[in-house]
């Protein structure tokens, strides 16, 4: 298997193995790269920037246009602070009805593919922290609460990044733009990555490396552990092959008919992964190294 990382617009093919990857280079054009979603209809891929934590109200977030070999159309396709956009820290997002949805501290945004125009916005007051979105067949959202704040006080934040509220959950936006709350508790562990699978089913990953999955009454229960947590991305190929993103492994992991391989590995912060459908791919964004790496998917 080959991996290609993306920097500074450009495409390098490396030709070792994983295991004996050098150091990846940071892009200096992309900050903080959280989440990469396919547009199937664009035939790209939107990259959500959060130019610093989740929780920071500054409006300098942006969302990066990338070619699939990605090589980058438009660094800044929307901005927070221009064309009265505004956009804190986007995180997770999914395209669905040729609008991108994306999470940004306790909102979820949807921007029109074709205008740029902001066309729906939800807030969610009780949430901390919302990460990542999907959307099922039927056009409904899926948000996920990852129940934790970053630490902006600087004589502690070295200590503890990241404060828990209890806040976890996992909501559901309707056609009709009702808000459901499936699923809450300190029990959800942190969820952070959520996926639809073929069948409709809802997925998603935790801090404690736990892959769940959620029953149509919200009950949900755990489908596999991973042998590495703070889980963060998860997607699924066309064929039903599931891949989930790990910082404490890091690496990208896969499971295939119950069985779990570390798919990728040398992956320092990898997030919230994206799945190119056309070329089978993956699209791996690195937080801290802010660029995106893209892996055949097999």
């Amino acid at each position: 298997m080959m991996i290609k990382n993306v920097f500074l617009g450009l495409l390098f093919c490396l030709s070792m193995p994983l295991a004996a990857q050098s150091p990846q280079k940071p892009d200096t054009e992309l900050l903080s790269p959280e989440s990469v979603s396919y547009s199937p209809s664009q035939d790209v891929y939107f990259v959500s920037n959060m130019n610093g934590p989740n929780g920071d109200l500054s409006n300098d977030g942006f969302v990066s246009k990338m070619a699939p070999d990605g090589s980058i159309l438009e660094l800044k396709w929307i901005e927070g602070g221009k064309n009265g956009v505004v956009l804190h820290a986007p995180a997770g997002m999914a395209v669905g009805n040729n609008i991108l949805w994306m999470t940004d501290y306790n909102t979820v945004k949807g921007f029109d593919l074709t205008t740029r125009e902001l066309v729906g916005e939800y807030v969610i007051h009780q949430a901390s922290m919302l990460n990542d979105i999907a959307i099922d067949s039927q056009g409904n959202l899926y948000v996920t609460d990852s129940g934790i704040l970053f630490n902006q006080d600087k004589e502690t934040k070295d200590k503890n990044k990241f404060i828990p509220t209890g806040t976890d959950a996992i909501y559901k936006i309707d056609g009709q733009g009702k808000i459901i709350r499936l699923a809450s508790g300190v029990h959800l562990d942190n969820p952070n990555g959520i996926a639809i699978s073929p069948d409709d089913h809802v997925y998603f990953v935790t801090k404690g490396g736990g892959v769940f999955v959620m029953q149509n009454d919200g009950t949900v229960q755990e489908y596999i552990k991973l042998p590495h947590g703070r889980l963060d991305g998860i997607a699924f190929s066309k064929t039903g092959t599931l891949f989930v993103t790990s910082w404490a492994g890091e690496g990208v992991y896969r499971i295939k008919d119950g069985k779990v391989s570390l798919y990728a590995e040398n992956l320092s912060s990898p997030a919230s992964l994206g799945y190119d459908s056309k070329r089978n791919t993956l699209a791996i964004p690195l937080l801290l190294g802010n660029q995106v790496s893209l892996i055949s998917a097999g």
